[in-house]
């Protein structure tokens, strides 16, 4: 078991920490547009900051599912002063119905293969702390 996902959206990379050190490394896909925090439902990127995969989704249109406790009080404050819903639903999932996917598909979520999705679920679980960075 994992203590710590980290997630370098630069890099498309995941990685998964056991005490700070590095357990699995997964590439992943991100939303159309990647680049800086998600400010609002619909932006296509992947919001940035501390979050915990909170409940797990087992029967969907994706292999399997995380939900990220996004968002925050912050995030929805940075939505709310633009007059904005900053989003629902993002999540850590395999692909839609196993079909291999261009670079950067989803609609902010973070994408792993079914393969790595399979693997992942063996050794992250509910409750467990999720990092996303630049």
């Amino acid at each position: 078991m994992v203590n710590k996902v980290l997630v370098v959206k630069s890099e498309r990379k995941m990685y998964l920490l056991k005490d700070s050190n590095i357990v699995k490394t997964y590439s992943i896909a991100l939303g159309p547009n990647p680049v800086g925090q998600k400010e609002y439902e619909g932006d296509g990127k992947t919001p940035e900051g501390i979050y915990t995969l909170d409940w797990q989704k087992w029967n969907s249109t994706t292999f399997h599912s995380f939900h990220i406790s996004y968002p925050n009080k912050i995030d929805s404050a940075r939505a709310k002063a633009k007059g904005l819903q900053a989003g629902s639903n993002i999540m850590v999932h395999g692909t839609s119905k196993g079909f291999k996917q261009k670079k950067d598909w989803t609609n902010g979520c973070i994408a792993l293969s079914n393969k790595d999705m399979a693997d992942f679920r063996n050794f992250v679980f509910q409750d467990t702390q999720i990092e996303i960075k630049k």
